[in-house]
């Protein structure tokens, strides 16, 4: 009877870490995916980093975590991301306080659905200089809102 209840047991341990590993699902970079759409949030750019009139907001790329530079300049890797121009992107503000607000899409222009820890860089543009800045963020909620204090410039 213990021998019963024992196998039972092992049965019933083997099939919930079975049913954890079906229903993980993987995105190429972070922890999964959730089926909602992400959009991200960076709050309290400064004059420095934009400056309304001269500098504009180009892109946003989110990418694994460890991408090298030479990928990030040549987006192989990128997982979702979002230029000026998409529906939905937006920097508003004055002074020295801004706030850019960026639905993300993948490169077949679908909604981003992952979650987990990427790299995020984003780009402003002023004239023809680009000026990339890069952060750790971590998507776990449809809205994910980062300080712009927690980017650092990066040179590419």
């Amino acid at each position: 009877m213990k021998d019963a209840l024992r196998l039972i047991g092992i049965i019933a341990i083997v099939a919930v870490i079975g049913f954890s590993f079906a229903s993980c699902k993987e995105d190429g970079g972070g922890g999964g995916d959730d089926n909602t759409p992400k959009t991200l949030v960076i709050t309290g750019i400064t004059s420095a980093q934009y400056t309304e009139g001269t500098d504009y907001f180009h892109a946003v790329g989110i990418f694994p975590s460890g991408t090298s530079t030479n990928n990030v300049l040549n987006q192989t890797g990128v997982v979702a991301g979002a230029y000026s121009t998409y529906s939905g992107v937006s920097i508003a503000g004055s002074g020295s306080n801004y706030t850019l607000t960026a639905p993300l899409y993948t490169y077949t222009n679908i909604r981003w659905t992952g979650s987990g820890t990427y790299d995020v860089y984003l780009v402003f543009l002023k004239g023809s200089l680009e000026t990339y800045y890069k952060a750790s963020v971590s998507f776990s909620s449809a809205t994910t809102t980062v300080a712009a204090s927690s980017f650092s410039t990066v040179t590419l």
